[in-house]
C-alpha cells in the first residue's frame, strides 16, 4: 500500500471516529464501545506514519539508517533495522500476538 492509500485510510479511520464522538451521549454503551474501539484502532496504527526508528531501541539511528528500515511485509505497523531484530521483536516483544490484528486493521 502506498503512503498516500495509508494516509487516506488512517484519515477515513479518524472521520468515522470523530463522526461516532459527534453522536448524542445517549445512545448507549454499545456505541461508547465501538468509539472506544475506533480511537484504539487509531492508536494501533500511528506507527505507519510516525514510526521512523527500529521497533527494536538503539542509540539513535542517522538518516541513512532510518530510510533503510523495513516495514513488516504482513502490517506495515513497525520497522525493523535488521533480522536479529525483527525476529526479537516477534518472540519476544509481542508482535507475534499483534501483526494479525493489525493487518486486518489496515484492510478495513
Amino acid at each position: 500500500m502506498s503512503d498516500s492509500r495509508d494516509l487516506e485510510f488512517l484519515l477515513e479511520r479518524a472521520e468515522r471516529a470523530r463522526q461516532l464522538l459527534s453522536q448524542d451521549s445517549h445512545r448507549g454503551d454499545a456505541d461508547v464501545q465501538h468509539f472506544v474501539a475506533e480511537m484504539d484502532a487509531l492508536a494501533d496504527l500511528h506507527g505507519l506514519f510516525l514510526n521512523d526508528d527500529c521497533t527494536e531501541p538503539r542509540q539513535g539511528l542517522t538518516e541513512q539508517q532510518k530510510q533503510q528500515l523495513k516495514k513488516c511485509s504482513k502490517c506495515s505497523a513497525v520497522a525493523y533495522c535488521s533480522r536479529e531484530c525483527q525476529v526479537r521483536h516477534w518472540q519476544e516483544g509481542g508482535h507475534k500476538a499483534e501483526c494479525s490484528r493489525l493487518a486486518a486493521e489496515r484492510r478495513k
